[in-house]
């Protein structure tokens, strides 16, 4: 059997394949497991996440699964491997708002900004109040960037369900000093920074690197 990626789904798929009996092999395409898991363990307070990755290793390696590193599951890689069976867990594709100007340079994703796969300026504008944008927001701000956080919604954090925990991100931002602008409607961006309207629907413009 063969499970292509190396993230949580992945990794939970050919341990418990491999208790089953199965003879299992994974690959992931990149230097090193966790997957998504990597990016959730690097914002603030996240540390805790980094046993369940332990976990993970360490189950894989108690099931006798082969895990190879660096093997991207191309058409023929996988046909010369010929498994039995595959499963994919190869993850998801960030949603990318239809703003103009989003594609330029100056826009990077929360995932390349929390695998540090790219690098910001020192003033960031963080698009999207949910949690990830939160999580982003202070990842950024813990290392010394200016933050201005801009959401559409009334307050940061409202798909995070219990009050408790929406609380913890409402304190963290204060802790760390993001600014939060509520309730704005997305102009567009440029290489020099975002056009917004205000709750009081007035238009700015920030000279941030996005």
């Amino acid at each position: 059997m063969l499970v292509i990626g190396g993230g949580p789904g992945g990794m939970q798929a050919a341990i418990i394949a491999a208790q089953k009996g199965h003879n299992v092999t994974l690959y992931e395409k990149g230097n090193q497991l966790g997957g998504q898991l990597l990016l959730a363990i690097a914002p603030p307070d996240k540390d805790d996440l980094k046993s369940l990755l332990n976990y993970f290793k360490v189950q894989l390696t108690k099931s006798g699964v082969k895990v190879e590193l660096n093997k991207e599951a191309t058409p023929y890689v996988v046909k010369k491997f010929a498994p039995d069976t595959v499963i994919v867990a190869v993850g998801s594709y960030p949603f990318i708002p239809d703003i103009p100007g989003v594609k330029g340079a100056n826009v990077l994703t929360c995932r390349e900004v929390l695998s540090e796969e790219k690098k910001t300026g020192k003033k960031v504008v963080v698009l999207g109040g949910g949690y990830v944008g939160c999580e982003t927001s202070l990842f950024l701000a813990k290392k010394g960037s200016d933050v201005t956080l801009v959401f559409r919604s009334t307050e940061p954090a409202l798909d995070v369900k219990h009050w408790m925990f929406r609380k913890y991100y409402h304190d963290k931002l204060k802790e760390f000093n993001v600014k939060v602008m509520p309730q704005v409607k997305y102009g567009q961006i440029t290489p020099k920074g975002v056009s917004l309207t205000n709750k009081e629907g007035k238009e700015v413009f920030w000279k941030q690197r996005i």
